[in-house]
């Protein structure tokens, strides 16, 4: 039986120790001096040589869990921590002892296990949860899961504040259709039914009511994660207010003339199109780089981002469609088109790669939205080797570019201050930043508006939401020895 036990232990890769705390001895089994490399030969080490390898932040804590451990006759402490080895590397451990008095003496009993793999995996998974709640915040956008076995519906607090309710822990789903405009209660009640039964996504637009009478329309975008015998068995989705987007449709549908019907319809489309893709900025930018950061496509993060991603997707889809849906066409100069980003994307030539006088070439990227700046920035710093600088106006980016000379200035097209038109204006209009390459960067898709950027001379336009492989493969052709990329499978 000890053979059989000492084995499985080798088999999970578990160490064992025995320590005799008055006879100053013990026993470690093989793979407890693997986990701590060290030479069986040399005998068991001391307690000073061993706690010489816990990492110095969590020798306080141990010594305490010692403490602890000779404190008790029975029942176990168990406690997780960090060894730092002579070459640098640091690995977590997780260790369970236990102190028993046999023959009169103090002896403790343990086992330890390495869960360095585990513990970074949870930690990457809690900044990547840390940053998706940031960038839904930013964006005023609220998410929800639901289980269909249970029935059980998790509310992110936004969800409740875009009905003008303060966030409950818990969600009552007998109030759910009473918050809803009268109005669009059997609407939405034959979504829920189809969404529990469809196996793709799922969109619809309804009127709340606040507490206080004020009505405001909301769209909704889900997703089943889960599907069993051919039925969703858990979705995600969310939520986003579009009051300002419905009223203004309205009111332009009744007040204009109808000689300027067609005119106005393609600045309707347009603000729709750019409004709809400035939060979808947020939700694919940052779930694509999950997608990097989770590469193994099997891993469970991945599994439950990747249908962020999908979903995120075919929204973008519908979004692209919007001008051929409204029947608007667009007459843009004859030039040549390349996708870039998101979408097409008007360009007069291919670029040649870029030439620097700089060790490493430097980016200046002027956008006011913070979620944006910070994606831009994220990916940048990630996957290249150029440096980034971000201003978030007008004003300062013209003053920055003249002061740094940048190899490439990436210019939002709606800044606080002017738009993107105005800086470039101010920067080919100065001999010191007339020759600097501009490229917009923005959530404005429409070719007429893309064209007349061209026209007013960027050097390329690229759209948002940023399609990761694309954003960065458009850097490598200008700085082809500063991205280090791997396409995403």
């Amino acid at each position: 039986m000890a053979h059989r036990m000492a084995l499985a232990a080798d088999v999970a890769e578990l160490g064992i120790f025995v320590r005799d705390e008055d006879r100053i001895g013990g026993e470690w089994n093989a793979q407890m001096y693997r986990l701590f490399r060290m030479d069986p030969a040399h005998g068991l080490p001391s307690q000073a040589q061993w706690l010489a390898l816990v990492h110095p932040d969590d020798r306080e804590r141990m010594a305490r869990s010692r403490e602890l451990i000779l404190s008790q006759d029975a029942g176990f402490v168990e406690h997780e921590y960090r060894v730092q080895f002579a070459d640098g590397e640091v690995r977590w451990m997780s260790q369970r002892a236990r102190r028993e008095t046999i023959d009169g003496r103090s002896v403790l009993f343990g086992i330890a296990a390495d869960v360095t793999a585990r513990v970074l995996n949870e930690q990457a998974l809690r900044q990547a949860h840390e940053r998706a709640a940031l960038s839904a915040r930013s964006v005023g956008m609220g998410a929800w899961e639901w289980d269909s076995t249970s029935g059980i519906s998790i509310w992110d607090d936004a969800m409740f504040r875009l009905r003008g309710i303060e966030p409950r822990p818990q969600v009552p789903d007998d109030e759910l259709l009473a918050w809803v405009h009268p109005d669009d209660r059997d609407a939405v009640s034959v979504q829920l039914s189809a969404a529990s039964r469809v196996l793709g996504p799922s969109a619809c637009d309804f009127r709340v009511v606040w507490p206080d009478g004020t009505v405001r329309w909301l769209a909704s975008r889900s997703m089943p994660l889960a599907v069993v015998d051919g039925h969703p068995t858990r979705c995600i989705g969310v939520n986003w207010d579009i009051t300002e987007h419905v009223e203004n449709q309205s009111v332009r549908s009744d007040e204009l003339p109808d000689k300027r019907e067609s005119h106005t319809q393609t600045e309707l489309v347009a603000r729709i199109s750019q409004e709809l893709r400035t939060p979808l900025q947020a939700v694919l930018g940052f779930a694509q780089m999950l997608q990097h950061e989770f590469a193994d496509p099997t891993a469970r993060p991945r599994t439950r981002i990747d249908p962020i991603v999908t979903a995120g997707q075919q929204l973008l889809a519908l979004i692209n469609d919007l001008p051929d849906l409204s029947g608007l066409q667009a007459d843009p100069p004859p030039l040549q088109t390349h996708p870039v980003g998101a979408a097409e994307v008007v360009r007069e030539v291919p670029r040649n790669p870029l030439d620097t006088t700089h060790q490493r070439a430097r980016l200046l990227y002027i956008e006011d939205n913070p979620v944006n700046a910070m994606l831009v920035q994220e990916l940048v710093a990630s996957h290249t080797l150029l440096d980034i600088v971000i201003e978030d106006n007008g004003t300062r980016g013209v003053a920055r570019a003249r002061d740094m000379r940048p190899e490439l200035v990436l210019i939002d097209m709606q800044l606080p201050d002017f738009d993107g038109f105005e800086v470039l204006r101010r920067l080919k209009a100065d001999p010191e930043t007339a020759q600097l390459t501009c490229v917009a960067l923005s959530a404005n898709a429409v070719p007429a508006y893309i064209a007349r950027a061209m026209a007013a001379g960027f050097d390329d336009y690229w759209t948002k939401p940023i399609d990761f492989n694309e954003f960065l493969g458009a850097l490598e052709q200008l700085f082809p020895n500063a991205v280090h990329l791997t396409p995403l499978q």
